[in-house]
């Protein structure tokens, strides 16, 4: 663990997303390295609810057991998603990574994320998954680098290499894929994701995966 990772935050961040660092936090669930891998029918996320537009954000993801572990992280980092939707005005766009997303982690990755030895490793990792605008799947662009609230900064890219994202392109945030692109809630976007976003950009850095 790097202690002398920096957190790049705004007092319009903190205000927001809140939360000072602490000497421990409450590990979270250990899911991730447990449970067997399975196929994820993506397509299947968020099938059985009729109307996504009529849920936020929040309360969406906690419907799918897919994201429990994310969900966790959220609720153990402070964060306030529906605050933060309403300061932006209810435009979230959230890149929420699946269970087996937190599978591709090492084990050393994975213990930084869930067991930090203060808070503000858990915040500035969760925030790397929050942006206070909406960007639906056709507004990325190849090369493109999107910031969060913190001003950290995510590296997109799209399969094809050039020009604007099409359905069938792949988009790559943060080196992780979009495998279900705009799903709609009443705050925000949801981007359903095959790995856990890791901003690494312009000498900027979440302070994850850092030794």
């Amino acid at each position: 663990m790097n202690k002398n990772f920096k957190l790049l935050g705004t007092a319009f961040a903190m205000m927001i997303f809140g939360g000072t660092a602490i000497a421990q936090t409450t590990p979270v669930t250990n899911q991730a390295m447990v449970q067997e891998e399975i196929e994820v029918d993506y397509e299947a996320i968020f099938g059985d609810i009729e109307n996504t537009e009529e849920h936020d954000v929040l309360s969406l993801l906690k419907k799918d057991d897919n994201f429990s572990i994310f969900v966790e992280l959220i609720e153990k980092s402070q964060i306030d998603l529906n605050a933060a939707a309403e300061v932006a005005g209810g435009e979230l766009t959230v890149f929420a990574p699946t269970n087996e997303a937190f599978k591709q982690l090492t084990k050393e990755q994975y213990t930084q994320i869930t067991e930090p030895e203060d808070l503000a490793v858990l915040q500035n990792i969760t925030k790397s998954h929050v942006l206070t605008r909406i960007i639906h799947s056709a507004d990325f662009r190849e090369n493109q680098v999107i910031e969060n609230a913190d001003g950290l900064e995510i590296p997109v890219a799209t399969a094809g290499g050039q020009g604007v994202a099409t359905p069938a392109d792949e988009v790559i945030v943060g080196g992780a894929r979009i495998v279900k692109p705009d799903v709609k809630a009443s705050n925000g976007v949801i981007h359903v994701m095959d790995g856990v976003v890791t901003p690494e950009a312009g000498g900027m850095t979440s302070g994850f995966g850092e030794q």
